[in-house]
């Protein structure tokens, strides 16, 4: 058969094509960091993301928008989360994440324990006063995280924190600053602290993760 121009740009065509497609399989690598004028996006795994939420992001005084990215993503290095993409300009960071694995709530809860998205105390629920004022309670919803995840207390009032049943990664919490480990594979146990004291306190799962963040005022 003669090779005809047209039968040679058919070929360059389809060669494109292949390349253009190789590329971007390429690109959607789990590690992968492209970074663009005015953005960073790293690839972190092929999850689903079926999610996306957008943060504003707060970056640490004397910090550059580009070397605290790296930082960042490292912090959302998890299975569940498919892409970050860092806006430098508008400093607010992009996730894309799969809802079945992840809520967005524990995703905040993460970048916020790091100084990376600011809470204010007044989106903190209240633990509850009794009626005689000599203690406080609170119960905490197991889950992919506790729910709510940032609450807060009065000091000097004995507090009693109730959990639904754990399991996986919340089969466990502990509070390290308090020294507190507990079991949560059962349904309705609890922590107490007799006399809390001022201050911030993590709430940490099995995994080493900050789930949530109890602040006694």
């Amino acid at each position: 058969m003669k090779v005809r121009p047209q039968h040679i740009l058919f070929a360059v065509l389809i060669l494109l094509v292949v390349v253009v497609i190789s590329f971007a399989a390429e690109r959607d690598q789990p590690g992968t960091v492209i970074r663009e004028e005015g953005s960073i996006t790293k690839f972190i795994s092929n999850a689903d993301a079926d999610a996306t939420a957008t943060f504003d992001i707060v970056l640490k005084a004397g910090t550059e928008a580009e070397r605290e990215a790296d930082s960042m993503f490292a912090l959302l290095e998890l299975e569940a989360v498919r892409k970050l993409t860092f806006d430098t300009r508008a400093l607010t960071l992009t996730v894309g994440y799969d809802s079945g694995l992840i809520r967005e709530q524990r995703i905040r809860q993460q970048l916020a324990q790091a100084g990376y998205v600011a809470r204010s105390i007044e989106e903190a629920v209240p633990a509850e006063l009794a009626a005689d004022g000599s203690a406080q309670s609170i119960s905490l919803a197991t889950g992919d995280s506790l729910e709510p995840s940032f609450v807060r207390a009065k000091a000097g009032i004995p507090l009693v924190i109730t959990f639904s049943e754990g399991f996986g990664h919340l089969a466990t919490v502990s509070i390290p600053a308090l020294g507190i480990t507990q079991d949560l594979t059962a349904d309705g146990v609890t922590i107490t602290i007799e006399d809390p004291a001022r201050g911030t306190y993590d709430l940490v799962c099995a995994e080493g993760f900050v789930d949530g963040t109890l602040v006694i005022e």
